[in-house]
């Protein structure tokens, strides 16, 4: 299934970062203030750090999957 790029303002990475808002990780988003998209990855509920995944856009896919996997790690910590 295929969801629309969504655009992160600064009101939704507040959102984002509180845990309010929630996003599929590897659903493509669009900062407000970067010019490229990025992938979500997820956010850590413990330290509410947020990951995404930026360019360059060499190898996306497992770019994405190791900061995935880094992203797991740090959650288990």
């Amino acid at each position: 299934m295929y969801f629309k790029t969504i655009l992160v303002d600064n009101d939704l990475i507040v959102k984002l970062h509180s845990g309010e808002v929630k996003l599929r990780p590897g659903q493509w988003i669009q900062l407000a203030w970067s010019n490229r998209k990025s992938r979500w990855i997820g956010r850590n509920p413990a330290s509410g750090t947020i990951w995404a995944s930026h360019y360059p856009y060499q190898n996306t896919q497992a770019m994405f999957d190791a900061r995935s996997e880094a992203m797991k790690k740090d959650f288990s910590s």
